[in-house]
C-alpha cells in the first residue's frame, strides 16, 4: 500500500546525554517533513530545546528563532508564551518520571528552500504532568537546512526521533 509518508531516518539516544544531533535528514526533496519524537524524557523534570543545522551540519546559534506555543495544563489555566530573536527553541517539557515521557509531532516546512525562512509546527503532550503543547517556530534566515540538534537541561536518558518526508 503506498503512502505519503517517505521514511528517512531514526535515531534513539542509547546513553544518557544533554545533547545530540541527527544530521542529513533533510535536504532530501520534500517541501514539509514530519518528525515524530517518542518517549523523550530525562533524568528531572526539563525543557527539550531544538536548533536547526545547516548544509554544513552545523548548529544554528545565531539569535534568529522565534516561536510562540501554548501550554495546556490540566491543573491550571492555559498559559501563552512567546519569543522572538532567541538562539534555541524552547521544544517541550519532560517530567523526569519513567513513566510518562514527552511524545510531539511536528512539521517541518521549506528545510530544503535556501532563500526561504524554515517554520516549525508541533502539538505535543506529557503524559503525567497532563500537559499538552501547540506550538508555531520559525528561523528567520533563509538557508538550507540538513539536520536538527536536540538539547536539554539534564541527561536525556530515552526517545526516538523518526523523520519521514511528505510526497505532495
Amino acid at each position: 500500500m503506498a503512502t505519503n509518508l517517505q521514511f528517512i531516518k531514526s535515531e534513539s539516544i542509547l546513553t544518557a546525554t544533554t545533547s545530540f544531533n541527527i544530521e542529513d535528514c533533510f535536504n532530501q526533496g520534500y517541501d514539509v517533513y514530519y518528525l515524530a519524537f517518542q518517549s523523550f524524557n530525562a533524568t528531572s523534570g526539563t525543557t527539550i530545546k531544538l536548533r536547526f543545522l545547516d548544509s554544513s551540519n552545523n548548529a544554528i546559534t545565531s539569535s534568529e528563532y522565534d516561536w510562540a506555543y501554548l501550554n495546556l495544563t490540566s491543573a491550571s489555566t492555559f498559559v501563552d508564551t512567546k519569543a522572538i530573536n532567541q538562539n534555541i527553541i524552547n521544544f517541550g517539557t519532560t517530567s523526569g518520571n519513567q513513566i510518562s515521557n514527552m511524545n510531539v509531532s511536528a512539521y517541518v516546512y521549506n528545510a530544503d528552500n535556501s532563500s526561504s525562512y524554515t517554520y516549525l509546527m508541533s502539538q505535543g503532550a506529557n503524559g503525567n504532568t497532563l500537559e499538552g503543547r501547540k506550538q508555531i517556530s520559525v528561523l528567520t534566515q533563509d538557508s538550507l537546512i540538513k539536520g536538527i540538534q536536540i538539547t536539554a537541561g539534564a541527561n536525556m536518558e530515552i526517545g526516538t526521533l523518526s523523520i519521514y518526508g511528505i510526497k505532495q
